[in-house]
């Protein structure tokens, strides 16, 4: 059926984009098995930690590799098997999504770029070639790290942390809101603004020419507000464990998103002396994150309406 032949063109392009993330990373110097295992850690998009940390290599080549993959990564899926298909790389430079995208992840590596070399925390040349390498690493939900961005400034790393829940585009592997609907909810907004000032003004969310059924906007005003409401209440739970306000916020946020490399932003960097609970709350989070909240409420109703059909 449609959403079997769906499934299958989407596991062919992430096929495709780990073979060519791998053939990157081995041009940047990895040997074939590091290569190999890296690629599968950047297309997966979800992790953090000492195994995904490019600092050690110290390497300009490996880091556009990474970056290249992890931007690669955050695309939709279905949208590069049309292209291939059609052969026409300008299709997916016309999708709105992708630009939209493109042009958040450039604004926000741009301004923590100029932001850290106006801070002086490094040259020009280090603080656009670490800031781009890092917001690319946060808004995929990749985890990679480049640099001790955990003692960055606290404006850079609160738009890392904006990123984060941004996430990469519909029918990718990362995680976060996805830019897709963040771009419709900024067009509701617009909407809204205008039919303020002129009461009686027909208005419609148009998004790449094309009418938004307000159907559609409604329900992601309605995932966007129990992402939230799941966040804060978890941010809640996470700060009784005499962690700090921020702390918790990067815990949540990274749970919730399936980057861990989130909660490094504000030094929580070892989950081993938090107490138990707290991880099994993370867990819980992750799952939730991983399967998107919907998802999770429809599996949860089918196995209540089984259970009880069953008794």
């Amino acid at each position: 059926n449609r959403m079997e032949g769906a499934a299958l063109q989407a596991a062919k392009v992430y096929l495709c984009l780990t073979l060519l993330s791998g053939c990157l990373y081995w041009l940047a110097g990895l040997d074939k098995f590091d290569s190999f295992t890296r690629a599968l850690t950047t297309l997966s998009t979800s992790g953090g930690g000492s195994a995904l940390d490019f600092m050690q290599y110290n390497s300009p080549a490996l880091e556009l590799a990474g970056m290249l993959s992890m931007l690669l990564a955050s695309g939709n899926f279905l949208l590069y098997w049309k292209g291939a298909k059609r052969r026409d790389l300008r299709f997916l430079l016309r999708d709105t999504e992708i630009r939209a995208f493109a042009g958040l992840f450039l604004a926000a590596g741009l301004i923590v770029s100029l932001h850290l070399w106006h801070m002086k925390v490094y040259g020009l040349a280090d603080s656009l070639r670490v800031g781009f390498f890092q917001a690319a690493s946060f808004m995929s939900t990749s985890g990679f790290a480049s640099a001790p961005y955990g003692l960055w400034p606290d404006f850079d790393r609160y738009v890392l942390l904006i990123l984060v829940f941004v996430g990469g585009c519909i029918g990718s592997t990362t995680g976060g809101l996805k830019t897709l609907r963040f771009f419709v909810l900024f067009k509701m907004a617009a909407a809204e603004m205008r039919r303020t000032l002129h009461p009686h003004m027909v208005i419609q969310v148009k998004v790449a020419g094309e009418s938004v059924s307000m159907k559609i906007v409604g329900r992601i005003l309605s995932f966007f507000f129990l992402y939230m409401a799941v966040f804060f209440l978890f941010v809640m739970l996470f700060s009784l464990a005499d962690i700090s306000v921020m702390q918790a916020m990067g815990l949540a946020a990274g749970c919730l998103s399936s980057i861990g490399s989130a909660a490094g932003l504000y030094g929580l960097t070892d989950f081993s002396t938090l107490p138990s609970w707290t991880k099994l709350s993370g867990c819980l989070l992750m799952f939730l994150g991983r399967l998107e909240i919907f998802s999770f409420l429809i599996l949860r109703h089918t196995g209540a309406q089984r259970l009880q059909h069953r008794w």
